[in-house]
């Protein structure tokens, strides 16, 4: 009779710890991006602290320090760039719009002329120009409604900064005694915590620094090479290269060897000398650069890169950039773990 009511206490325990876990889960989880965003700064900057700390010789105020000038360098960034991307698409829209029902032509003796003067004419069709009309219409009511959102989604958004502030803190200040704690309760041996930990890291860096960081400078690079090189939208095509930059070998030459040929087409030789220094600066980073900061030792597979970005962007938006891919990695190092062991 003991017995039973012993295997009952457990089984109550066991199913209120799995019910607690869950609702924990699901209270955290609308905050998940304040909360990875800010762990993943305070390790990419906690050496950062530690020097500011070493030199005012107060743990509160260099971590005060650190977390506030981190929330306006990504502050002030992220507003103006979605401000001129939501501009740019805007105009591009129009633009396009305007070139689709154009009646100009080109001169029959240029390259693609006959082309061009096919489509413009399918487009006069009334059918097929209804079915644009459409197609407008409905990329004009997405665009009113994601917009509208955006704005009713800043007090949101404010809340968020203001919770990764506040968590940027604690996790600079008390860094190292959470780190310390989380190691002490893993149930593993020393060598394989030992393991873990330094897999983590070599991990963390490579996707960070390899890719990362790698991706934001190819996009300011596509950005500055399109502006200079006269491409209309240069900021929303800097996006799109720095996403593509997570791409193995492809990249962002899906982007700038289209607008170099169009270039080319239509003989401009000043924009086309720039977007190929920039496209061939681009490349240079993608084929020199990029292996060095990864190294050998963390062994990220560009598959396992590719699925993460895209997965971790579908679970937890920007941040699953760099979280996805972090994950999937550390599990096929524990598959490996075991295996060995």
């Amino acid at each position: 009779m003991r017995n039973i009511k012993k295997n009952h206490g457990i089984y109550f325990l066991v199913l209120f710890f799995v019910l607690i876990a869950v609702l924990s889960a699901m209270i955290i989880r609308p905050y998940l991006f304040p909360v990875l965003t800010s762990i993943l700064l305070a390790y990419i900057f906690y050496p950062a602290y530690e020097k500011l700390k070493k030199k005012i010789k107060k743990e509160n105020m260099a971590a005060l320090l650190i977390s506030f000038l981190l929330i306006i360098l990504i502050m002030l960034p992220t507003v103006y760039i979605v401000f001129k991307v939501s501009q740019e698409a805007s105009v591009g829209y129009v633009i396009m719009k305007q070139k689709l029902y154009s009646v100009s032509s080109c001169e029959e003796g240029e390259f693609g002329c006959r082309l061009v003067n096919n489509i413009k004419d399918i487009t006069r069709e009334p059918r097929v120009r209804s079915y644009i009309d459409t197609g407008f219409q409905k990329v004009s009511s997405q665009l009113a409604e994601r917009s509208f959102n955006f704005v009713f989604s800043i007090a949101r958004r404010m809340l968020d900064m203001i919770l990764m502030f506040f968590m940027l803190f604690f996790f600079l200040r008390d860094g190292k005694k959470i780190v310390g704690f989380v190691e002490k309760k893993i149930p593993m041996t020393d060598s394989n915590k030992k393991e873990i930990l330094t897999q983590f890291r070599e991990i963390v860096r490579a996707i960070v620094y390899g890719f990362f960081v790698i991706a934001v400078v190819e996009g300011v690079i596509g950005a500055l090479t399109f502006y200079f090189g006269k491409i209309a939208s240069p900021i929303l095509w800097g996006i799109v290269m720095a996403f593509l930059a997570f791409l193995p070998l492809i990249g962002a030459s899906v982007i700038w060897i289209p607008a170099l040929i169009n270039q080319i087409y239509n003989k401009d030789i000043l924009s086309s000398i720039i977007i190929l220094g920039g496209g061939l600066i681009i490349g240079a980073i993608d084929i020199f650069i990029r292996p060095k900061i990864i190294g050998s030792k963390a062994k990220v597979h560009p598959v396992l890169v590719l699925l993460g970005v895209l997965g971790g962007l579908e679970l937890l938006g920007l941040i699953g950039v760099v979280v996805g891919p972090l994950v999937l990695v550390l599990f096929t190092t524990l598959i490996k773990m075991y295996k060995n062991k």
